[in-house]
């Protein structure tokens, strides 16, 4: 992914405190050679001994062939949003 270096951000206490207060995030993987993307919850396990950045855990529908795609060695791509809301229909005039 292209990141111009001034909009870069190292500091891991930083990313971590942003993934916690934006857990709402874009998964993003190949499934069969297909591009594929779901907007999923996930929680950051930073205390875990796998891996120094530790493990982003999350849940994906058994119905939902996403899932079919991991193989535990092929990278995939979260993309954690800013602050975001639902907005109800309600809200609108007719």
């Amino acid at each position: 992914m292209y990141r111009p270096r001034h909009f870069d951000i190292d500091d891991p206490s930083t990313l971590s405190d942003f993934m916690r207060q934006q857990s709402f995030a874009l998964l993003i993987s190949n499934v069969d050679g297909v591009p594929f993307a779901n907007h999923i919850p996930l929680l950051l396990d930073d205390s875990s001994e796998d891996g120094e950045q530790g493990r982003l855990l999350g849940h994906l529908a058994k119905a939902n062939e996403q899932w079919q795609g991991f193989d535990g060695e092929t990278e995939a791509l979260m993309v954690f949003w800013g602050p975001h809301a639902y907005i109800s229909p309600n809200w609108y005039e007719s």
